[in-house]
């Protein structure tokens, strides 16, 4: 469901604490200060030993929106904050977009990626809804809406609705921005390694 986070912060003041962010966002005390020292929610650090940080709610709000739509690109690792992380782990559960990443470099591959996500797609029309990019890649309402705010997935306003040429889309999944999703869906992971299988598979038989 599409969350209206200006709605659901109304009870707050317009400048927050420390406090009030880990409970808002659901994240430990430690998560949240590593998210503002490292200015990933921007802030004024006054630097007291209580209520050190102003924080404002628009700042928050933005940033629930964007981890909605994936769009954290230097948000810390999942895990980071637990006893048992370990860094190494974490670059080896996403190689798979390093492998992706090299496709990018090379057009005869990125266009073997938009055959195959043109033929997995094709019973869908070539005008697009929300809804139906949602069915697609699993991402939440706000992902999308955010992709095409931004200008990363072209659009059009029709008939109080957007309108996305099934082309544009092909083209968004193939681009670095979607593949480097910081919280990639199970379903925009499986597409992707059924990919990479394929490819090794066909090649193998070479």
């Amino acid at each position: 469901m599409d969350k209206n986070y200006e709605l659901l912060l109304e009870k707050y003041p317009e400048t927050l604490s420390l406090e009030q962010l880990y409970q808002i966002c659901h994240i430990s005390k430690r998560k949240a200060k590593w998210l503002l020292d490292n200015k990933v929610i921007p802030c004024r650090d006054t630097g007291k030993q209580t209520r050190r940080y102003k924080i404002s709610k628009k700042d928050v709000i933005a940033y629930l929106e964007k981890c909605d739509a994936a769009d954290l690109t230097d948000l810390a690792p999942p895990g980071i904050f637990s006893s048992h992380w370990r860094p190494k782990r974490r670059v080896e559960n996403r190689a798979w977009i390093d492998e992706f990443l090299d496709y990018l470099q090379n057009e005869e591959l990125r266009t073997e990626l938009r055959a195959y996500y043109e033929h997995k797609f094709q019973s869908y029309p070539d005008g697009l809804t929300t809804e139906d990019i949602m069915e697609m890649t699993d991402h939440s309402k706000n992902a999308v809406n955010l992709w095409i705010k931004k200008g990363k997935l072209k659009a059009y306003y029709i008939n109080s609705m957007n309108r996305i040429p099934k082309t544009y889309f092909l083209d968004f999944l193939c681009s670095t921005y979607y593949i480097k999703s910081v919280f990639p869906t199970r379903k925009q992971k499986n597409d992707m390694l059924s990919f990479l299988d394929l490819r090794k598979s066909k090649h193998s038989r070479k």
